[in-house]
Order: structure tokens, then C-alpha cells, then sequence
């Protein structure tokens, strides 16, 4: 899991997740639009392969991406 949370407010339960895309310069684009655009693709790739996860712009599609510490 990308970030996952649960918070309890008021006696509830609240899940909260990120999804989040990644671009690299120069890899994917050499302007900040470009890059916020490949980005952005990769965050809607991360949310149809079911959420809560990262995704590089240009990555296989089948592998997550992988955040080295």
C-alpha cells in the first residue's frame, strides 16, 4: 500500500488513502507541463489498477512502482 490510514472522528471510522503518479525530467517531458501531464497519467493508472498505490509515468502498467528508502 502507497499511504493508507484510518482515523476515528466523532465514533467513526474514516479510511484514507493516496494514489499518486510520477514523472521524471528529462525522462518523460522537458517542460513542467509535460511533466505535471505525464504525471497525471500515471496517477489516473494508479487509481483504474484499484487505488492507494504509485505509479511512474512510462512504467509497465502490470508492475507498481517500486519506492526505494
Amino acid at each position: 500500500a502507497a499511504c493508507e490510514m484510518v482515523i476515528l472522528h466523532g465514533g467513526q471510522r474514516i479510511d484514507i488513502s493516496v494514489s499518486s503518479g510520477v514523472s521524471c525530467y528529462p525522462q518523460h517531458a522537458s517542460t513542467v507541463e509535460g511533466l505535471i501531464e505525464a504525471a497525471d497519467e500515471a496517477l489516473y493508472q494508479a487509481k483504474r489498477d484499484g487505488r492507494n498505490a504509485v505509479r511512474h509515468a512510462g512504467a509497465n502498467k502490470q508492475e507498481p512502482a517500486r519506492i526505494g528508502h
